[in-house]
């Protein structure tokens, strides 16, 4: 019998609010899809949340570095892997140039 142990630690709670909030849907409904990305925006901004909130003084290009021993099956969706969070950084891009801000989303998922 083969078994792989990974450790959730609290980026299952930070997860599930994030989940909770429909963060991930909000953010792609508004943010163009690239179907060259194995993610979503809204998954990436998951992600750099948790990293941000796991990672402390780490620059958020060691992505993959962090999420390979999560169990990103549970924490996102099947068939993420640890690899895909490389081009999180070119999403953030695309906020910009789109200039959705931060806090017209926020109302947009307050009324939500």
């Amino acid at each position: 019998m083969n078994l792989k142990i990974k450790r959730l630690d609290h980026h299952g709670i930070v997860s599930g609010v994030i989940e909770d909030l429909k963060i991930v849907s909000l953010l792609d409904q508004y943010l163009p899809q690239d179907d060259k990305q194995e993610i979503t925006p809204g998954e990436a901004v998951k992600g750099m949340i948790m990293n941000g909130l796991g990672f402390a003084n780490r620059p958020l290009s060691l992505s993959p570095q962090f999420f390979t021993n999560l169990p990103l099956e549970h924490l996102f969706r099947e068939g993420v892997q640890a690899s895909h969070f490389k081009h999180h950084i070119l999403i953030v891009t695309n906020l910009v140039e789109l200039s959705i801000n931060a806090s017209s989303l926020a109302v947009k998922a307050y009324f939500h």
